[in-house]
């Protein structure tokens, strides 16, 4: 059974995420601070954190940061009030797997953590190449979720980036669209917009910055992984 973390100062909204979140037969346990989060967190060890933004003591982003110094495959979504493009790119940046703004349905939100735990079981299970690849001169390491440069920086990424890279990887020089990446990275029925697949592609995009553009922007179509030789 899968336990989730619920992390929310709201005490009707976090009751009603776990009766709804038990109902679907996940093992739930709650925290209503972002500092009572990060010790329920290091006690339970869930599977998964649906951590609200604006509480008291931490907020969400801080107990992402926190976690993400010693955990990267733990997936995280944010639920919050704050809707701009700015703060989206500020929780995938810190490590946030997914974004959902309130007011919410709670059909959408169980869609998207059954979605997540669908590719997490894909990529943990599914995968048996474990060996390091290369996207132009970056190593990725499927197995410790890094990625290094040609300088011997390394930088630690999460399952989503990880999933991308793998994808863009194993289909070089070919036009793949949004609703495909949508499809096979975030899984079939996940509730959300391609501007979610543009917003991780930018993370990736910053962490192979080293060799320019890599992964090429296709009009109104997708994205286009351009593979060089290098000697």
């Amino acid at each position: 059974m899968s336990k989730i973390l619920v992390a929310e100062d709201n005490k009707s909204i976090r009751e009603g995420l776990i009766d709804a979140l038990e109902a679907e037969g996940y093992d739930v346990c709650s925290a209503s601070n972002g500092a009572e989060a990060l010790e329920v967190y290091k006690y339970e060890k869930p599977d998964l954190l649906i951590l609200d933004v604006m509480m008291p003591r931490k907020s969400g982003y801080d107990v992402c940061n926190t976690i993400r110094k010693t955990d990267t495959h733990v997936p995280i979504i944010f639920l919050t009030a704050k809707s701009s493009e700015q703060d989206k790119m500020l929780g995938f940046g810190l490590g946030g797997d997914d974004y959902v703004t309130k007011p919410f349905s709670l059909g959408e939100l169980l869609a998207r953590v059954h979605a997540i735990f669908r590719r997490v079981l894909t990529i943990d299970t599914g995968v048996t190449d474990k060996r390091n690849f290369m996207i132009g001169t970056h190593e990725i390491d499927p197995v410790k979720f890094t990625v290094k440069n040609s300088k011997g920086v390394v930088d630690f990424i999460k399952l989503r980036e990880m999933a991308l890279m793998k994808y863009f990887y194993e289909n070089p020089n070919t036009v793949i669209s949004r609703d495909d990446l949508m499809k096979d990275v975030w899984g079939l029925s996940y509730v959300g917009t391609t501007r979610t697949v543009d917003q991780h592609i930018a993370i990736v995009r910053k962490l192979l910055e080293e060799d320019g553009v890599l992964i090429e922007t296709v009009q109104r179509v997708g994205y286009f992984y351009r593979k060089y030789e290098y000697v």
